[in-house]
């Protein structure tokens, strides 16, 4: 790590099995993250255990090359950039865009620390590897090739609501982009429009329309741009997926409320989006068909409510336990206290994880 001070320290982190550095970085509760075995590069004075503010980081890079900066994708396109540090050094490197995705777009969804892939220091041109960078010590990101692709307008969103006439004036159309979809109003206008009588006449626009049409809310504001920093606003990114449907979230959104609202913007299943966190995350999807009793009686009930994780199956050595944040590495941490078994996770619709925590667990609110 390179910190925003200029001082170098070699260490080591407990990731997660498919977890990335930048994500692990940038979800760190509080901001602090543990490093064993530290050693500062200026004076070799050893630390075995240090407590650090991500804040302070500049550049992580995995020194033996086994923790990946990021998810590689089949529908992500290679962007070649420049980024220009806080302190005048430059480093050229590869990010990796959805299809026709605005380079301000990824930055602004990319949370806390940018994945940088083959990154090259531009003054000596040595060579970086794969590196985290911290978004705060960033001051620019220089574009210097743009795919074709990216060149070619948006495609065509078809509104999937019906096309309503107020009433039985002449009237106009008005395209209407939201944070959702296109929505297409016909309203009062001086010249006949003939294409209105192909649309059923209604008495005032509906409700659920109207609604669709409210500006959002600062609440609701904030919470997509939590929501594009969370992890799983990032899984959508990479896939190509729509962002989270502001008007479902809350200033601070659960991961849950963040699972639902991309569902709905993508009008997707909770058991789909399960697929694709698998694929990006390299855990597997959970089956609740064939629940093993004996997993379940290793962890309290009280314990599984309060951490949102169902017991699935265990060997004697290894509990295998579904979670709808395959990410959290205090949940694994947790369980492995618990239970003194290795933990392997794996992901669960939120929904079906809800009525098979209370199908299991039906008196934990009454302490078992």
């Amino acid at each position: 790590m390179v910190l925003r001070d200029g001082a170098i320290l070699d260490g080591r982190l407990f990731l997660n099995e498919g977890q990335t550095l930048a994500l692990y970085l940038g979800s760190r509760k509080g901001g602090w993250v543990n490093i064993v075995d530290v050693v500062w590069a200026a004076d070799n004075e050893q630390a075995p255990h240090l407590v650090l503010q991500v804040e302070h980081i500049a550049i992580a890079v995995s020194t033996d090359g086994d923790v990946p900066v990021v998810m590689g994708s089949s529908m992500a396109l290679q962007r070649l950039v420049q980024v220009g540090l806080e302190n005048g050094v430059r480093v050229q490197g590869i990010l990796y865009l959805a299809d026709r995705q605005r380079l301000s777009d990824y930055l602004h969804a990319v949370g806390r620390f940018l994945p940088v892939t083959q990154a090259v220091r531009l003054a000596d041109q040595a060579a970086l590897g794969d590196v985290a960078i911290n978004c705060a010590a960033i001051k620019l990101v220089l574009d210097i090739a743009v795919p074709a692709t990216s060149e070619a307008p948006p495609a065509a969103v078809d509104a999937p609501y019906a096309v309503y006439v107020i009433d039985d004036t002449p009237v106009t159309r008005e395209a209407v982009r939201t944070d959702v979809t296109s929505l297409t109003l016909l309203t009062p206008g001086r010249l006949p429009d003939r294409r209105a009588g192909e649309s059923r006449p209604r008495q005032g626009t509906p409700p659920a329309l109207l609604a669709e049409l409210e500006p959002l809310t600062a609440d609701q504001l904030s919470g997509m741009g939590r929501a594009a920093r969370h992890w799983l606003g990032q899984v959508a990114a990479r896939r190509g997926l729509a962002p989270a449907v502001g008007r479902l979230l809350s200033a601070e959104p659960s991961t849950v409320k963040i699972w639902h609202a991309i569902c709905a913007a993508n009008d997707m299943a909770e058991e789909e989006l399960a697929v694709v966190i698998s694929v990006e995350c390299k855990v597997g999807v959970a089956a609740f068909d064939d629940i093993d009793a004996k997993a379940v009686a290793l962890i309290p009930g009280k314990i599984a409510r309060r951490l949102n994780a169902l017991p699935v199956s265990t060997d004697g050595t290894v509990l295998r336990v579904a979670t709808a944040d395959p990410l959290d590495g205090d949940l694994e941490q947790q369980l492995r206290f618990v239970t003194r078994l290795r933990v392997e996770i794996l992901v669960a619709p939120p929904t079906a994880l809800a009525h098979a925590l209370e199908w299991w667990y039906p008196d934990a609110g009454s302490g078992s």
